[in-house]
């Protein structure tokens, strides 16, 4: 009797204290025969006014109708769960709750006992982490949109830069032979006449040649520009591997000018991605293209190593330098080798002192599965 005793007291002090609703109804009728004080809290009731009523009464099923259906469905299953059933108590406040009621035996009579559980915090936890995750969503399809806007940025200032760069450098070659005098023929025969009539058209020959790479120059650029606009590879990269692209760049780059190119392979070459053979050739590019235009260098040395578990470019040249302490605002072609080694996960370096040239390094980690020499 005692142990009896015993349980039934734990029984209640768990019935209690629970911090969910319970209730006891009557199988016959379905109406409350207990309620725990959690239960009086969630719906604003006293104890006293719970028992005698029906679910329904309580804020609990939306009407009548539906309280009684739910009563016959457990009298028959033995078992009903709501996972999400809304409550509105006695103070007009509307809950969401996770109602769960079971029929059980006790003695000679049946017992219907109902779990109320108010779940509003968590819903509400729910639509504030949907609504973040919607947030997050937006933030990074704008980031998505800026970075692709970087993307055309460093695009179109390589293409155009570097395009009119070495149409420049054809038109002012092309210029520089018109600009040359004749040499003096100091007679007015027919044979000076010829020989001038000679000069000229050879200066036109070289005139013509001039204007034609810069022609063939003002194509690729167009070219390059509507791939880039439809986010394809390079052309330059599918006609002909990085090591030799950028061989080729250089020496059509100072093709007419003063400056001399000297270029240099090591190692054996191996695939590498795409996406870091586009970010090595378009950063040799801006380096080799700066070097020219703006560095008025007397030779740039540029050299490509395949090593062991990275691909180092370097580009150095003996030209006038800058202060790379220098806000870099409105240098797009600095700001976009540094985003596309940040991209590459390379480290760039760039060293420069005035009048002591600039010295551009590379290097792009390779992981051993890209590397198949192995070494």
């Amino acid at each position: 009797m005692d142990s009896l005793r015993i349980s039934e007291l734990r029984y209640r002090r768990l019935f209690e204290t629970a911090r969910d609703g319970i209730l006891l109804l009557d199988s016959d009728h379905g109406r409350i025969t207990d309620a725990n004080p959690f239960m009086t809290e969630l719906l604003g009731y006293s104890h006293e006014e719970l028992l005698g009523k029906e679910l329904w009464e309580i804020g609990l099923l939306r009407d009548k109708g539906a309280s009684q259906e739910a009563f016959l469905r457990l009298k028959r299953e033995g078992y009903i769960r709501y996972e999400d059933l809304p409550l509105e108590n006695r103070r007009g406040e509307s809950r969401q709750v996770e109602f769960v009621s079971n029929l059980y035996p006790e003695g000679d009579h049946t017992v219907i006992q109902c779990n109320v559980r108010d779940i509003t915090e968590r819903k509400r936890g729910e639509v504030e982490l949907v609504a973040a995750a919607d947030k997050h969503g937006r933030q990074a399809a704008e980031l998505a949109v800026l970075e692709e806007r970087s993307r055309l940025a460093r695009e179109i200032h390589d293409m155009l830069a570097q395009g009119f760069t070495g149409i420049a450098a054809q038109l002012e070659a092309a210029d520089a032979v018109l600009s040359r005098e004749p040499e003096p023929i100091l007679s007015d025969t027919l044979a000076a006449s010829q020989a001038r009539l000679a000069v000229c058209q050879t200066q036109l020959g070289k005139v013509q040649v001039r204007i034609g790479k810069a022609r063939d120059l003002a194509h690729e650029s167009l070219n390059e520009a509507r791939r880039s606009v439809e986010a394809l590879r390079s052309p330059t990269l599918e006609a002909a591997p990085l090591s030799e692209a950028l061989a080729d760049f250089l020496a059509q780059r100072v093709l007419g000018t003063a400056t001399a190119g000297r270029y240099l392979l090591e190692g054996i070459p191996y695939p590498l991605p795409p996406s870091i053979e586009h970010f090595l050739l378009r950063i040799g590019q801006e380096a080799i293209g700066n070097a020219v235009i703006h560095a008025q260098a007397r030779e740039i040395f540029v050299k490509l190593s395949f090593e062991a578990g990275a691909v180092r470019l370097c580009v150095h040249d003996d030209g006038r330098g800058f202060d790379p302490s220098l806000s870099e605002a409105g240098r797009f072609g600095l700001i976009g080798m540094r985003e596309r080694a940040e991209k590459a996960q390379g480290t760039l370096s760039i060293v420069s002192h005035s009048k002591q040239g600039t010295a551009i390094d590379l290097i792009v980690p390779i992981s051993p599965q890209t590397n198949p020499n192995g070494y």
